[in-house]
C-alpha cells in the first residue's frame, strides 16, 4: 500500500474526522503534487492538477422515515462527476439526529476509508460506476444540520399559525357578540355576560382613550384590582386600545409596584381609588365607571395591531432575584391561545376556574383561551382558594370542567372524592408523584412546562398512571426544542443538556436591556446558515424514548468538597423513596446540604428517609441537617419557596407585652401551630401573626384542613390576612 498525499478541500466535521482516520494509516495532507484530492461539496473548487485523481463526497438526503429523520445515501464521484459508487446509511430508530449525524460520520469515515485504501494499492481502482436514487443532494456539511433534528420537533400546525396571525382583540371581541347572552364570569356566586362585560369594557375603555393620546408607543397600562367584573373588563379595555396590559398584584409591596410602573414607563394606572400610588402615576379609578355610560356603538378594538407588537407584560424574577419584564406580542398570546383552545377541547360549555393571581403567567392559561371560546370563567374567592376543602368543594359545585392547579395545591388538596374535571392543567414545579398516580385516573392530568419568556408554554404531556414526574412531554404545535452541550450542539439521548426553546412562543424579550453574556434570548446560527431565535431556559434536560425530562437548572449547580452536586438529583433520591409526598433540597451559604420531608406516608419517619439517603447516596451529597415540616414554603407562582426554606427555623420575635395561653382552646390550638410551624407551642403568643412566625400561604390551607378535622368546623380566613 502506497502512503498517499492528499489535499483536503471542505470544512465538514464529517471531512475532518475521515482525514484523521486516513493520517492514522500513514497518508498526509499535502498541495500542489498531490496523488488524490477529497472535498466534501463545502467550499468552492479552484482548479487542481490534472493528474490527481478526485474523490468527491455527497450525500442523498430522502423523506423522513417512521423515526422522524431523513434516510441517506453517501455517493462519491470523481473529477468528471461520474459516480463511482454509493453506500446507504442504516436508518436511525431513535429519531435523534445528533445520533443519526454520528451514525452517518462513522459511515463516511469506514467507506471512504475503504476507497482511498483501495486506491493506494491499484491506482485503477476507481474506474467502476454506480446508481443513485432520485434523492436531493448536498455537500456532506448538511450531515452536520441533521444534528439539530429530531423526531419530537416535527410540530407543524398551520392552522395554527394562520390563526395566531388575527390579534388577540379581534377575537375577542368576535367572542363578545357571538356568546352575547351567555355567562362569562362567576364570582362569588354572582354571574355575568359577555354582553355586560363587553359593556363595562367599552365604557372603561372610553375613559382611558383619552388619557393615552399623548403617550409614546409602547403604552403601558397597569392594572392592580382584585378579582371582579372591573378586573375582567380592565384587560379588555386596555388591549382594545391597542395598550399593554401589565398586572399588578395588589398585596404585592408598593415599591415593588412602583418598580415595575416605572421600569415599563407606565402610562397610565387603572385602579379602585385606594392604591397607594394613585397620586404618583395617571390613575383612574374604574369602581367608579358605570357600565351603562358605555357607547356600544363604537368598537372595542380601537385599532388593528401588528403582530410582533407588544401586548402583555410580566414580570419575573429569573435566576438573579431582580425583577425584569417580560414583553409578550400579539402573535405570541395569539399563538398560545389557538394552542391551548384546541389541546384541551375548551368550547361554549366549558367552565374553568381562574385560580391563578392576576401577576402571574399561568393567569394567562386561565383567562384567554376560555374567553376566546365562549367559556364560563369559575373564579374563587380568596376564602376558597386558600382552603383546600373549600376549593374542591367550588370545583364540584360549579361542575368545573378544565383548570390550572399548581403541583403544591395539588399535594395537600382532598382527594377521596374524584374532582369531576375532564381536564386538570399544571406545571410550574415537578407533580409529585402520588398526585399523578390518584389523579391520572380520573381526569386528563396535563403537565405543563414553559417559562415566562416562552409564553407560559412549551412543552406539554397528558400524564399516564406510573409517568416520570420529570416527564414534561414533547414540544407543542410549531415549537422545537433544541437540548445543546456547552459547545451549542446538540445532545445524543439520555444525556443532560441546556434547554433552548424556539417556535412562535418566544417573546419580544425584556424591558430593560441585559448584557449580551446575561442575555438568555439568543440567535443560534445552524451549520447550514439557518438561524432560530432561542431562548436559553437555563433548565437541565434529556431526551428520552417517552419525551422530555427535566433535571435540575444550570445555576443551582454547586461544588461540595470538590464534587458538582445537582440539588434536584439529591430530590430525586429521596422522592424515590416514596416515603414524604414533598421533599426538597437547599445548599447553604457554608455548602451544606439541608433536606426537607413533609406529609410523611404511613409509618414513614425522617430517620427511615435518612437511611434511605445513606443507603444511595455518596457522602458528599447526604444532607448534613434535616427538618420535618408540615408543608411546603410556597411562593405565590406555587413553586417552592427555597429562600424560605434557607432562612428557616423561624425565630419567633420578642415582643415587650406577650400575650401568653389562657384557656385550654388556645393551648390546642398553639398545638396545632406550633406542630405546623415547627415551634415550641408553648413559647407562642396568642396575638401573634402567623405569617410573621413562617407561615405562608399554602402552610394556612394545611392548618385549616387540620382544624377543620379536629374541630369539625370552618374558620374565617381574613383574620390571617389582616394581621400579616
Amino acid at each position: 500500500m502506497r502512503r498517499l498525499q492528499i489535499e483536503w478541500r471542505g470544512t465538514g466535521n464529517a471531512l475532518a474526522a475521515l482525514r484523521q482516520e486516513l493520517e492514522q494509516y500513514g497518508h498526509v495532507a499535502g498541495t500542489g503534487s498531490v496523488d488524490l484530492v477529497i472535498e466534501d461539496g463545502s467550499q468552492p473548487l479552484p482548479p487542481s492538477p490534472a493528474s490527481a485523481p478526485w474523490l468527491s463526497l455527497r450525500v442523498g438526503i430522502g423523506p423522513l422515515c417512521e423515526h422522524g429523520l431523513p434516510s441517506l445515501q453517501l455517493r462519491c464521484y470523481d473529477r468528471e462527476r461520474r459516480l463511482l459508487t454509493v453506500h446507504d446509511v442504516a436508518r436511525e430508530p431513535s429519531g435523534n439526529g445528533q445520533r443519526l449525524r454520528q451514525q452517518a460520520t462513522n459511515a463516511v469515515v469506514e467507506w471512504a476509508a475503504l476507497l482511498v485504501c483501495g486506491f493506494s494499492r491499484d491506482p485503477a481502482y476507481f474506474s467502476a460506476t454506480a446508481a443513485a436514487n432520485a434523492w436531493p443532494e448536498q455537500g456532506l456539511q448538511e450531515l452536520d444540520a441533521l444534528a439539530f433534528m429530531h423526531r419530537f420537533n416535527h410540530t407543524a400546525a398551520p392552522a395554527l399559525l394562520h390563526a395566531a396571525r388575527t390579534p388577540m382583540i379581534e377575537r375577542l371581541q368576535a367572542s363578545l357578540n357571538t356568546f352575547a347572552h351567555r355567562t362569562v364570569l362567576n364570582i362569588a356566586g354572582h354571574a355575568l355576560t359577555y354582553r355586560q362585560l363587553q359593556q363595562q369594557a367599552m365604557a372603561i375603555q372610553q375613559r382611558l382613550l383619552p388619557l393615552l393620546e399623548d403617550a409614546e408607543a409602547p403604552q403601558v397600562v397597569g392594572v392592580c384590582l382584585e378579582k371582579s367584573a372591573e378586573l375582567y373588563a380592565s384587560i379588555l379595555a386596555v388591549l382594545g386600545c391597542g395598550a399593554v396590559y401589565l398586572p399588578l398584584v395588589p398585596d404585592h409591596p408598593e415599591q415593588r409596584q412602583h418598580c415595575m410602573l416605572t421600569s415599563l414607563k407606565a402610562c397610565v394606572l387603572l385602579e379602585n381609588g385606594q392604591h397607594p400610588l394613585r397620586e404618583r402615576f395617571v390613575s383612574l379609578d374604574v369602581s367608579q365607571v358605570a357600565a351603562h355610560s358605555a357607547d356600544m356603538t363604537q368598537p372595542l378594538m380601537h385599532r388593528h395591531p401588528r403582530a410582533d407588537e407588544p401586548c402583555v407584560a410580566l414580570f419575573t424574577s429569573g435566576t438573579t432575584g431582580q425583577p425584569k419584564g417580560v414583553l409578550l406580542s400579539q402573535y405570541n398570546l395569539a399563538h398560545f391561545t389557538a394552542w391551548l383552545v384546541s389541546c384541551v377541547a375548551l368550547d361554549q360549555h366549558s367552565r374553568v376556574l381562574q385560580f391563578s393571581p392576576l401577576g402571574f403567567d399561568s393567569s394567562l392559561i386561565d383567562i384567554f383561551p376560555a374567553l376566546i371560546a365562549g367559556a364560563e370563567l369559575i373564579v374563587p374567592s380568596p376564602d376558597q382558594r386558600h382552603d383546600p376543602q373549600q376549593l374542591v368543594e367550588l370545583i364540584r359545585k360549579q361542575r368545573v370542567t378544565h383548570g390550572f392547579v399548581p403541583p403544591a395545591l395539588l399535594s395537600i388538596l382532598p382527594l377521596d372524592q374524584p374532582l369531576g374535571m375532564t381536564h386538570l392543567l399544571t406545571g410550574g414545579d415537578f407533580c409529585e408523584p402520588c398526585v399523578i398516580e390518584q389523579l391520572a385516573g380520573q381526569c386528563q392530568l396535563h403537565n405543563l412546562y414553559g417559562p415566562t419568556e416562552a409564553t407560559v408554554l412549551a412543552t406539554h404531556r397528558v400524564f399516564q398512571r406510573g409517568d416520570s414526574h420529570r416527564n414534561i412531554g414533547l414540544p407543542i404545535a410549531n415549537s422545537q426544542v433544541l437540548i445543546l452541550d456547552e459547545n451549542l450542539q446538540p445532545v445524543d439521548e439520555q444525556v443532560m443538556g441546556d434547554l433552548y426553546i424556539v417556535g412562535p412562543g418566544v417573546s419580544l424579550g425584556y424591558s430593560n436591556t441585559l448584557s449580551r453574556a446575561d442575555n438568555p434570548f439568543v440567535a443560534l446560527t445552524l451549520p447550514n446558515g439557518q438561524v432560530l431565535q432561542a431562548y436559553r431556559s437555563g433548565d437541565l434536560a434529556k431526551w428520552t424514548q417517552e419525551g422530555i425530562e427535566l433535571g435540575g437548572r444550570r445555576d443551582e449547580q454547586v461544588k461540595i468538597r470538590g464534587f458538582r452536586v445537582q440539588p434536584q438529583d439529591i430530590e430525586q433520591c429521596l422522592r424515590d423513596s416514596r416515603l414524604f409526598r414533598q421533599v426538597a433540597v437547599v445548599i447553604d451559604t457554608a455548602h451544606r446540604v439541608i433536606g426537607f420531608a413533609a406529609q410523611p406516608e404511613s409509618g414513614a419517619t425522617l430517620a427511615s428517609l435518612k437511611e434511605h439517603a445513606r443507603q444511595w447516596l455518596p457522602v458528599h451529597m447526604q444532607p448534613s441537617a434535616w427538618s420535618e415540616l408540615a408543608c411546603m414554603p410556597r411562593s405565590n407562582n406555587g413553586k417552592i419557596d427555597r429562600k424560605a426554606l434557607l432562612a428557616m427555623p423561624i425565630p419567633i420575635p420578642i415582643g415587650m407585652d406577650r400575650c401568653r395561653i389562657q384557656d385550654p382552646l388556645q393551648a390546642q390550638l398553639a398545638d396545632v401551630w406550633g406542630e405546623l410551624l415547627g415551634l415550641p407551642a408553648g413559647e407562642l403568643s396568642i396575638d401573634e401573626s402567623f405569617f410573621n412566625l413562617g407561615g405562608h400561604s399554602i402552610l394556612l390551607s394545611t392548618l385549616l384542613l387540620r382544624l377543620r378535622e379536629q374541630f369539625g368546623r370552618s374558620f374565617c380566613l381574613s383574620p390571617f390576612f389582616v394581621s400579616r
